[in-house]
């Protein structure tokens, strides 16, 4: 059985979810949380395909585990199996992707959104995605990267703000201490900051990446949106 939360009001969103494990329906099984760091297919496989030998039911919370791509693709590829297994699973995700959300909606008992009002939410502007990629703050930026995607911003546009923000921080890291660099104070600033995050190999490698998806999509031999996600996972 499968139960699908998301949205940007954190509160409501828990509240649901605790709401949903404390139904008499539900007491008797055992709860297991998994987020983005516990949460591994092999698991999932066991909770969701194995039988227990005493007979234990399972409520599984992946609470935020879709941000690590083999469990994403681990429950897209398994949706079936996972409806039909006798453990409950419950996902609860600040940001899911429009095909996503059909997806479940097809087949997940209930799929609910809650979300912040409009003013509070978290508005794409390339200045606060390349805040958060900075500042390796995952949950954020793949919140900012899917509000972006939800609102038809370009992946040129995307790609664009992080080659800069990866170029600028590399910049400083090779200057000599105390040599100007010609940027604005407040981004040099923050670019400093963004420095303690990354070791050089890490923010080199990023930057590679980046630029070999873009040409690499520009020939058509891989999918942008797709590469910009496995780059986000596998560099933040």
């Amino acid at each position: 059985m499968l139960f699908v939360f998301y949205g940007t009001d954190t509160d409501k969103r828990q509240n649901a979810v605790k709401e949903l494990v404390n139904n008499d329906l539900y007491k008797a099984y055992e709860t297991i949380t998994l987020n983005d760091l516990t949460a591994k297919p092999e698991l999932l496989t066991q909770y969701f395909e194995s039988t227990s030998l005493f007979g234990q039911a399972y409520v599984v919370i992946l609470d935020g585990a879709m941000m690590v791509s083999e469990v994403k693709d681990y429950i897209l590829s398994n949706i079936e199996t996972i409806v039909d297994s006798p453990a409950v699973c419950v996902i609860s995700e600040e940001t899911i992707l429009a095909a996503e959300r059909e997806l479940f909606k097809k087949n997940a008992k209930l799929c609910a959104e809650y979300a912040l009002p409009k003013e509070r939410n978290q508005v794409w502007t390339p200045f606060a995605f390349t805040e958060r990629v900075g500042m390796r703050d995952k949950k954020g930026a793949w919140a900012m990267y899917t509000e972006a995607i939800l609102h038809d911003k370009s992946p040129d546009e995307i790609i664009g703000a992080l080659f800069w923000l990866l170029k600028t921080v590399s910049l400083l890291t090779k200057l000599p201490k105390g040599a100007p660099s010609g940027l604005n104070p407040y981004v040099e600033k923050k670019s400093r900051t963004y420095m303690t995050k990354y070791t050089n190999d890490e923010l080199f490698a990023f930057r590679q990446a980046i630029v070999k998806l873009y040409h690499d999509a520009r020939r058509g031999t891989v999918s942008i949106d797709e590469g910009l996600e496995a780059i986000l996972l596998a560099y933040m």
